[in-house]
């Protein structure tokens, strides 16, 4: 049974350990690539498109990743990954320290980088279950999102405050050494089985087929995926594209690390909480947390920190939460030997507006003003939640043990 021992344990803890660094560097990487655009002078335009060319990338392979990490051993997928992201993050940091270079190179890097995710994300969304048993399921995905989290917050304060008083390239290089860390924290996984038990076997097309008709057949499940590309989208547009912009010209790089610490630590906090509060409707609960968001993302319209950042907060504890159920609940519901399969569905649905959303709103931006597209886009948000909680497929699933 997995989890079950000390090699279980040890592995567990492990793979947290990794996560932790992993996370540090995926939130500082965005913040310093944002930043960085704007500090060799790329335009708002410029800088959905260096952003949608790593969501672009990562979503049109994810299908494929999700086949690759139900087939082979996930620990060594992601230190590949993590390999790829180290030499993308230091040619990323030349690139802004030198300050000379065309932006389509910070594009290509980008593109490069989401490629590698495009494996990582269903790789890391396939381990849990074959770490820990389904009664640790809630537990373990609870701590594991803490330590993600964690990440999240130490990532944006490094971000903000290195990008704001050295440089973003520096931040890129921070970046490319958390990442390294974390890879080499995946060295011992190698002592415990990390593919799945029963591999899927044919070709590419029928194990596809085989996590499409698995995905389709959970009504609760492509709902919620639907919801949340468009909150993605919204989320992607106005909070980590025109957010770095706004922030430029009132609370600051640093302010914008802080608040974007306090979101991660709202996310751990979520986290958290999903120990303490598990209720029968787990995913219905996790739903109506994502709420949470809206009006962080209305703040961001009139920009002050002493509003924004305990919003931002507010904000990360629903998201955190949603998370930690939503990892539960699908480690619970879908088969381990598909999991990886079914999370890179939902990784592409979910991710699959991104771009949109990214070179949208930085195109609005520059004609109708940040104002307008923030309110339009929490009003979506809004409306998108209550849309998912009217379906009685996630409003009435029952987690189960």
């Amino acid at each position: 049974m997995p989890g079950e021992g000390p090699a279980g344990s040890s592995a567990l803890r492990w793979y947290t350990a990794a996560l932790l660094f992993i996370s540090l560097s995926n939130a500082l990487a965005p913040v310093a690539i944002a930043f960085g655009v704007i500090e060799i002078g790329g335009s708002a335009s410029q800088l959905g498109l260096v952003l949608a060319a790593r969501t672009a990338s990562q979503t049109l392979l994810l299908l494929v990743g999700g086949v690759i990490a139900d087939r082979w051993p996930r620990h060594l997928i992601l230190m590949v990954c993590g390999a790829a992201g180290v030499v993308t993050h230091v040619a990323a940091a030349l690139v802004i320290l030198v300050g000379s270079g065309p932006l389509w190179q910070l594009a290509v890097l980008e593109a490069v980088n989401g490629a590698a995710a495009a494996f990582s994300y269903p790789a890391i969304a396939g381990m849990l279950p074959l770490l820990v048993s389904k009664a640790q399921m809630a537990r373990a995905s609870s701590t594991t999102g803490l330590a993600r989290f964690t990440g999240f917050v130490l990532g944006g304060l490094v971000a903000g405050l290195v990008a704001g008083y050295v440089s973003s390239g520096v931040a890129l290089l921070a970046a490319a050494v958390a990442v390294l860390a974390g890879t080499l924290l995946l060295i011992p996984l190698g002592s415990v089985p990390t593919a799945a038990t029963d591999a899927p076997s044919g070709h590419l097309g029928h194990q596809l087929a085989q996590g499409w008709r698995t995905f389709i057949g959970l009504p609760w499940l492509w709902v919620v995926v639907a919801g949340f590309c468009v909150l993605n989208m919204v989320s992607s547009g106005i909070w980590r594209t025109l957010g770095p912009i706004i922030a430029t010209n009132s609370v600051g790089e640093a302010g914008w690390g802080l608040t974007l610490a306090l979101f991660s630590a709202g996310m751990a906090i979520g986290n958290l909480a999903l120990m303490r509060i598990q209720p029968r409707h787990l995913l219905r609960a996790g739903v109506a947390a994502a709420a949470l968001e809206v009006p962080a993302l209305v703040a961001l319209g009139f920009p002050r920190l002493a509003v924004i950042a305990p919003l931002a907060l507010l904000a990360g504890g629903g998201i955190g939460y949603f998370s930690a159920s939503w990892r539960a609940t699908l480690g619970r519901e879908i088969p381990p030997d598909r999991l990886s399969r079914v999370s890179s569905i939902d990784g592409l649905g979910s991710f699959i507006a991104i771009p949109v959303g990214q070179v949208a709103a930085s195109q609005l931006y520059d004609r109708i003003g940040g104002e307008a597209v923030i309110l339009l886009g929490a009003t979506l948000s809004a409306v998108t939640v209550a849309a998912m909680l009217a379906t009685p497929a996630v409003r009435r699933l029952v987690s189960t043990t």
